[in-house]
């Protein structure tokens, strides 16, 4: 297997705080962007380490850094929600876990199955990633019909991953500590 393989699979064991060190040091974005007056403006909100570790690997592999995940203007609002319905769009800057009569709608229109996770969270952004607020039935009917749920599309959730194939170990903390020292060890060599 190519070396950049072994490495790129063993980047799956890094953590937050150490991806984000080595985002940081060669300024690789992971922070979700807006449009603002023509400007790009950062969010709170964090890239999923899914496509953080598909920049990394773009620059370990090319020394080229793509760019921060941006919401176009068009896909974001900061005024709260009203009369929430079936045809309400969601933007950016909207969704609001709090929310009740979002809550509800969601569940009518989900036949009471909607719930307010990680899938509800990856869904929602790839709509506004691809320059769409969808309304709350668009929403609902892509979180009936997801499959991002399933373990075998996140080989980042990587002690997931290995506990569905391997069964739970108690070592494997330990284990991924190795992993992760392995693969910074590598990542810091880097001269770009």
């Amino acid at each position: 297997m190519p070396k950049n393989e072994e490495l790129f699979r063993a980047m799956n064991y890094l953590n937050i705080k150490e991806y984000q060190r080595f985002c940081d040091r060669h300024k690789i974005p992971y922070r979700i962007c807006i449009e603002v007056g023509g400007r790009l403006k950062k969010t709170g909100e964090k890239d999923r380490k899914k496509i953080v570790l598909a920049r990394m690997r773009k620059f370990v592999a090319t020394g080229k850094i793509a760019g921060p995940t941006v919401f176009a203007k068009h896909v974001v609002s900061f005024d709260k929600l009203k009369n929430i319905s079936p045809t309400t769009q969601l933007h950016f800057g909207q969704y609001d876990k709090k929310n009740t009569r979002f809550k509800q709608v969601m569940r009518s229109l989900t036949h009471g199955k909607f719930k307010d996770g990680a899938v509800a969270r990856i869904l929602i952004r790839e709509f506004w990633t691809d320059g769409k607020a969808p309304t709350l039935r668009e929403f609902a009917k892509a979180w009936l019909g997801s499959n991002v749920a399933y373990l075998e599309n996140h080989p980042e959730a990587a002690y997931l991953t290995d506990r569905r194939v391997h069964g739970p170990d108690a070592n494997w903390k330990a284990f991924r500590i190795r992993k992760a020292k392995s693969v910074l060890a590598v990542l810091n060599r880097l001269e770009r």
